[in-house]
C-alpha cells in the first residue's frame, strides 16, 4: 500500500510495467505515439525549438520529482513496516531517483540559459555586447 488513493504495479492487478524505475502508466518523451518533429523542434516546425525544447525537460522534470516522491514514500512505508531487504531496494531506487532529477533540473537551466539573447549596446560608437 503506498498511501491514500496510490497504488503500485504489484497491487493495480499489473498494469502497464514501470520505465526506467518510473511510475507505471508513463510514457518516455520518445515512446511511439509521440508527435512526429521536424529537425527536433515542435511539431508545427515553426521555428520554436528551443522553447519546445525546455519545455518537454520541464514536463521531465516534474515526473522525475513524481518518481523521487514515490520512491520516497515507499522507501519509509517499508521500513515502517520493518522488510529491511524492500527498504534497502527503495532507498536505491529513491537515491537514483533523485540523481536523475537533478541532472534534469540541471539540463533545464542550462538550456533556459542559453536561450537568453544576446544584448547589443551602442553607446556613442562604441559597440558593448552583454552577456545576461
Amino acid at each position: 500500500m503506498l498511501g491514500k488513493g496510490v497504488s503500485g504495479p504489484a497491487e493495480d492487478g499489473g498494469g502497464a510495467a514501470p520505465r526506467r524505475g518510473g511510475v507505471p502508466g508513463i510514457r518516455e518523451a520518445g515512446d511511439a505515439g509521440a508527435p512526429a518533429t521536424r529537425g527536433g523542434g515542435s511539431p508545427r516546425g515553426d521555428g520554436r525549438a528551443g522553447a519546445d525544447a525546455a519545455g518537454r525537460l520541464a514536463g521531465r522534470v516534474a515526473l522525475d520529482w513524481l518518481n523521487a516522491a514515490i520512491a520516497d514514500l515507499l522507501h519509509a512505508e517499508a521500513l515502517a513496516a520493518g522488510h529491511a531487504a524492500e527498504a534497502d531496494r527503495h532507498l536505491r531506487r529513491a537515491g537514483q531517483a533523485q540523481r536523475q532529477l537533478l541532472h534534469a533540473i540541471k539540463t533545464l537551466a542550462t538550456v533556459r540559459r542559453l536561450q537568453l539573447p544576446a544584448v547589443q549596446v551602442n553607446i556613442a560608437d562604441q559597440q558593448v555586447n552583454l552577456a545576461t
